[in-house]
């Protein structure tokens, strides 16, 4: 019984392709009850309320009120030069 070198590449493709699907098909499943798993045990947060809270919250602004006037000014007089 002498086998082919066709034969034991399709032999090497089969067992190839059979060890991903397998170890993917594993990988999905895992990832499946990881995730209701998660949904069970951790409350979801409601986004809008979330979004509300951050409407609530006073906003500061990164840019001192100096620098913001300096900005202003600069932009000002390119505006004017053009």
């Amino acid at each position: 019984m002498h086998t082919t070198l066709v034969e034991q590449g399709l032999q090497l493709l089969v067992g190839g392709l059979g060890t991903v699907f397998f170890f993917l098909s594993i990988l999905i499943i895992l990832t499946a009850v990881m995730s209701s798993a998660v949904a069970k045990w951790i409350p979801a947060i409601d986004p809008s309320q979330e979004r509300i809270d951050h409407l609530k919250s006073p906003k500061k602004s990164p840019i001192e009120p100096r620098i913001a006037r300096v900005i202003q000014a600069a932009l000002d007089r390119h505006l004017d030069d053009n």
